[in-house]
Order: C-alpha cells, then sequence, then structure tokens
C-alpha cells in the first residue's frame, strides 16, 4: 500500500501543535474560525450586523421588518422541499430579495469567510497575470463580499469581478451591499464590480478570467449542463477554480463527479483533498459524503443566530463541501501520511469514538481517545512509517488508524 502525505496546498499552515499521546501526528485547521475577531472594530461591526446593511440597502420599513421572521421561514420552504412552487424570477420580489440577504446570503458569508481567510496566497497566483474573477451564480454578490470581509490582501489589489446572475435586482443589491460595507467601515478596495443578467452556464465575458468562483450555484442544475465546461470557457488555461455548494450527500455526489472531469482537463485538487488519487470508493458510491461543519455557537454572529430562532430555523452546524483546484501539481511526501476529517464524531462500540478520514491510502476511520478534541476538516499527518499494516473496518472497509 502506497502512501503520500501533502506537503503543500492551498490551506495555510497552523503553527503545527505535534500531539504526542500514541502516534505522531501534526493538525492543520481547515476553518480559520477566530478570521472575523482579526477584522478592524468597524468592518467587523459590518459583518455582525450583516442584516441592518441588507435593511439600510434596501430601505426596508418597519413592518416589513416585523415580517421578515415569517418570510424567511416561507422562503426556505420554497428552496428546499417545495422547489417545484419556485418561480425562475423569485428575487425580483423585494420580500424575498430581503428575506434571502438577511438569512441566506448572511449564512452563506459565514461559511465562506473562514474558508476564504485560510486559502494561501499562492492560489491567487493567476491573478498576477489576468486580475480578473468570474463569479458564476454570483447572487447578491455574496463571494467578493465575503472575500472583501475575509482578504485584506486582495482589497488592494485591481481586481475585476465579473459578477454573474439572471436577476439585475439581486446584482444591484450585492454591489449596494458592498459600497454600504465599505462606507460604513471606511475600508474601501480597489476593485471593479461588471454586473453581468445572464445564466453563467452560457454567458461570454469580455475578459478571461484568473480565477472562477462559484458559490451555491451548481446543485440544482446538476443534471442540465456540464459544470466544469461552463466554468472553464471564460477562464485562462492555468486559471484557479473554487466550488462550494451546501454541505448535502447530493452536493457532495456533484463535487466528486466534477473533480473526476477537472481532473481530465489537466487540473489538480489542491484543498481540502489531502490526495490528488481518486476519491475513496466509498465517497464515489455515496456511503459516506465529503462535508465540513461549523460551530455555530462557537461562531456565527449573534444576530445571525437570533433571526435564524425568530424563523424557527436555529442551526447547531453550519456545513460546506468545496473544492479548490489549480493547474500547479501540490508536492506529496511518501514518507508521510495525510488525513482530511470529514465526519462528526461516532460513538462506537465499547465506548469508542471515531471519526471519517479521506487520504491517500483511501478511507480511514480515526479511533483513540484524541478523536473528540479534533475539528471537522482538520488535516492530520503522521509518519507512512508508524501507518503500515493498518487493520480494516468490516463495516464501512476503512482502514483503522489509531491515535492513541
Amino acid at each position: 500500500m502506497s502512501f503520500k502525505g501533502r506537503i503543500d496546498g492551498v490551506g495555510k499552515a497552523d503553527s503545527g501543535v505535534l500531539r504526542k499521546n500514541g502516534r505522531d501526528f501534526s493538525v492543520e485547521h481547515l476553518f480559520d474560525s477566530d478570521f472575523s475577531r482579526k477584522m478592524d472594530e468597524k468592518l467587523r461591526y459590518c459583518y455582525e450586523n450583516f442584516d441592518k446593511i441588507v435593511a439600510d440597502s434596501l430601505d426596508v420599513p418597519k413592518t416589513a421588518l416585523a415580517e421578515m421572521p415569517r418570510n424567511i421561514k416561507f422562503l426556505s420552504r420554497l428552496l428546499t422541499y417545495a422547489r417545484n412552487e419556485l418561480r425562475l424570477d423569485y428575487m425580483n420580489d423585494n420580500r424575498n430579495l430581503s428575506a434571502y440577504a438577511m438569512y441566506f446570503q448572511w449564512w452563506n458569508i459565514f461559511r465562506l469567510g473562514p474558508l476564504f481567510a485560510r486559502l494561501d496566497d499562492s492560489f491567487f497566483a493567476p491573478l498576477e497575470k489576468n486580475p480578473v474573477i468570474f463569479d458564476g451564480g454570483s447572487g447578491p454578490l455574496t463571494v467578493p463580499i465575503a472575500l472583501f470581509f475575509a482578504r485584506p490582501d486582495l482589497r488592494k489589489k485591481p481586481l475585476t469581478f465579473y459578477c454573474v446572475d439572471r436577476s439585475r435586482s439581486v446584482l444591484a443589491l450585492g454591489e449596494s451591499l458592498l459600497l454600504s460595507i465599505q462606507a460604513k467601515s471606511g475600508i474601501t478596495a480597489d476593485w471593479k464590480i461588471v454586473r453581468v443578467c445572464d445564466d453563467f452556464f452560457t454567458v461570454k465575458l469580455r475578459q478571461q478570467a484568473g480565477m472562477v468562483f462559484c458559490a451555491n450555484a451548481l446543485t440544482e442544475r446538476e443534471h442540465k449542463q456540464n459544470p466544469v465546461g461552463s466554468l472553464l470557457e471564460n477562464a485562462v488555461q492555468d486559471c484557479s477554480v473554487f466550488v462550494v455548494e451546501p454541505g448535502t450527500p447530493v452536493s457532495s455526489k456533484l463535487l466528486v463527479k466534477m473533480r473526476d472531469v477537472f481532473a481530465g482537463r489537466g487540473f489538480f485538487p489542491h484543498w481540502p483533498c489531502p490526495t490528488c488519487k481518486k476519491c475513496p470508493k466509498q465517497i464515489v458510491t455515496h456511503q459516506k459524503w465529503c462535508h465540513f461543519t461549523l460551530d455555530v455557537e462557537k461562531n456565527a454572529p449573534e444576530g445571525l443566530r437570533k433571526i435564524s430562532v425568530a424563523a424557527g430555523l436555529q442551526k447547531e452546524k453550519a456545513s460546506v463541501s468545496f473544492l479548490a483546484m489549480s493547474k500547479v501539481r501540490p508536492r506529496e511526501d511518501d514518507t508521510l501520511l495525510s488525513v482530511r476529517v470529514f465526519s462528526d464524531v461516532l460513538r462506537l462500540s465499547q465506548g469508542q469514538c471515531g471519526r471519517y478520514g479521506c487520504s491517500s491510502a483511501g478511507l480511514i476511520l480515526l479511533m483513540g481517545k484524541e478523536v473528540p478534541n479534533l475539528q471537522n476538516g482538520d488535516l492530520l499527518t503522521f509518519s507512512a512509517a508508524d501507518c503500515k499494516n493498518l487493520p480494516r473496518d468490516e463495516k464501512s472497509g476503512a482502514l483503522i488508524l489509531s491515535l492513541s
């Protein structure tokens, strides 16, 4: 059995605490859960009071604010189990538009910010030659706004964002929100926003992009067209691509397929994948799904938690599935084994705890008393010499790796 450990990638490394209780291993976190605490005070206010930014931008009256929890719950129903009732132009209704921004967009920014803050500078390297970003299915500019909150380095770069969506009103709201955040925080960005009212699957942009983002826009269209071909149509050959969807089995299935298509076009998975090999068969066959969660109570803004409770949509965790792909092959080391944790803590027989992880050796079942102390998404790196002849779990088919 051959092992490979990732020794570079696009996730920024931690200081690296080495655990010495049993097998030695280093730990690198997936999310930067402290990203909002690193913001300037006025910018952090905008992030923690995003609903107020939305209300000001849309000039929402007090009577409509009182009805907002009910509107949010109604829209949630349409976007989940009643999609057949959802009109294509639903965002042209101001009630839906304000409800979407105050709740769904805020949650999406909460999920994206800690990920964007962890992206290594090297992933943005294509912007040096082609300072253009294609944001497919932009909605109310969720990606540019999340980047503004999470990436102070990008604010200084003269970037052009092509924000593509089928709704003019939602794009206009997004630009208004971004400008309002800049005005209220006193922090500006050297960015040009080009709003394109079109279908991002078929749009032809004036410029080729150095980076492609697509957030929460693909799952519902999985069987209609090839997402990879559509996203790369408006990008340079050596672009970087970041695709993120809700952390559901359907999203994981889609991203696994896209990962293979990207590989066929010469791209390599940089993040969160710990290996360039194919996904473990248990993920490919959807027995398990690749997703990562953030603790809401510890990390979400108080206002976001309150409006969720008011709408009867409170959460304990927020989950995502995502891919960061580029044409640069990551370096790997045969002397290391890297394992990306993608499950919550599992209660096993005889009082034991476990978590599933992905690796170059396939699916891994991590076990031991250290398991509850790990975070969902952590990247654990071991010496391959310490991981030989691992037993296999009969139920899942995963290799069992004991931490203690």
